[in-house]
């Protein structure tokens, strides 16, 4: 086997390896495919120097001459991996918090540190954060939608001019406005039958509960009350259990993110949505109400948000892994080929291409094939 050594201004930061790279005595170094992404990685290949075989050399060579190759995909987050570690810890905290809310002495500071944990979750990759409210397990849905809805107001927050004590309050909202009915409610999110004359009291006086229970954890933040006491009322006084029009900001806000992410799970008396379809009627029913956070969603979050489904034009279903901002365009990976077979590896597709193009949402009811969360986003953490 020959060799030959490889230019050094040929390994650039996030391109995918065209070549195995080997060293001096002809040792396998990397294999082709693999991304560099860490500036000090490269600089200590140059440094002793890398080969590649020669036949592979010519043939890329003789390919790059006839023509231009295409785009390298973005590389994933880093940490994905981790940010749906954090998630599962944020989720598996809260659960044990709601449940002994009454034993608990320090119930709002642990709180206040869960909502510090979705802080951090979102500043370290947002785009992951939000596909885990599309595609992550909801088996335990009382705590699963507390915290989708929770990163959803911590998301879209961030884009209003609220100090961090607003932001802090309106999260732990988020996390705790169901505590009124936690047990019950992932009871109801999964039975086949029409909820019972009991479970609709249930969910009529639920906010009055929690806001009691609140009280009594030693919860004294007067906007968090407020806020988990009126998240189910509505601008137009139809909603319950005061039927209030005169709603702050905050409560709008947990509002919208409340009805949207629960839109997206089926119940009894109805499917689930897909994004496109639920993120459309949070807009128009909110337009009514002059809610302007509906708007705030459809712009900040699009269509077809990260961890969203979706059929190709090829026939392909994919899922959206990252967000199209300014021009670079929204990146979604293939999981199932167009024959209905699941791919052993998802393959990355540039929807600006025709054969790509993005033609309509999904369900997971539709798909029914799971989504393979490490393949999609960590694959740099397995490297």
């Amino acid at each position: 086997m020959q060799f030959l050594p490889l230019a050094a201004t040929l390994l650039r930061p996030d391109k995918l390896l065209a070549w195995n790279l080997y060293d001096e005595t002809g040792e396998l170094l990397l294999r082709r495919g693999f991304m560099l992404s860490d500036p000090n990685q490269i600089a200590s290949l140059i440094k002793r120097g890398v080969f590649v075989e020669a036949e592979d050399y010519k043939a890329w060579q003789q390919l790059n001459l006839t023509a231009a190759p295409p785009p390298a995909p973005p590389p994933p987050p880093v940490k994905a991996l981790n940010t749906f570690t954090l998630r599962d810890a944020i989720a598996g905290k809260l659960l044990l918090l709601l449940r002994n809310a009454g034993q608990e002495p320090d119930f709002t500071a642990h709180t206040q540190e869960l909502a510090h944990a979705i802080k951090v979750l979102v500043d370290g990759t947002p785009d992951v954060a939000l596909a885990g409210i599309q595609i992550h397990e909801h088996s335990k849905y009382a705590v699963a939608h507390s915290v989708d809805v929770a990163i959803l107001v911590e998301f879209l927050s961030r884009k209003l001019d609220w100090t961090d004590d607003q932001r802090c309050s309106t999260v732990c909202a988020a996390l705790t406005m169901n505590l009124g009915m936690a047990e019950a409610q992932s009871i109801m999110a999964l039975q086949r039958m029409a909820i019972t004359e009991i479970q609709r009291k249930l969910i009529t006086e639920h906010p009055q509960a929690g806001h009691a229970l609140l009280q009594a954890a030693g919860v004294e933040d007067a906007l968090w009350l407020q806020i988990a006491l009126d998240h189910h009322e509505a601008p137009d006084g139809s909603g319950y259990p005061g039927a209030k029009t005169a709603l702050n900001p905050e409560t709008l806000l947990l509002r919208t993110a409340d009805i949207y992410s629960a839109l997206l799970i089926a119940r009894p008396t109805r499917k689930a949505l897909d994004s496109a379809s639920a993120i459309k009627a949070v807009f128009v029913q909110e337009k009514q109400h002059q809610n302007e956070f509906g708007g705030l969603l459809l712009k900040e979050l699009g269509l077809y948000p990260p961890g969203a489904l979706v059929k190709l034009k090829n026939g392909d279903t994919a899922v959206v892994s990252r967000r199209a901002c300014g021009s670079t365009p929204l990146m979604v990976h293939s999981f199932i080929n167009s024959h209905g077979i699941p791919m052993l590896e998802p393959m990355w597709r540039e929807t600006s291409r025709a054969e790509f193009a993005l033609v309509g949402g999904l369900t997971h009811e539709d798909v029914k094939v799971p989504v393979d969360i490490e393949k999609i986003w960590a694959a740099q953490v397995r490297n």
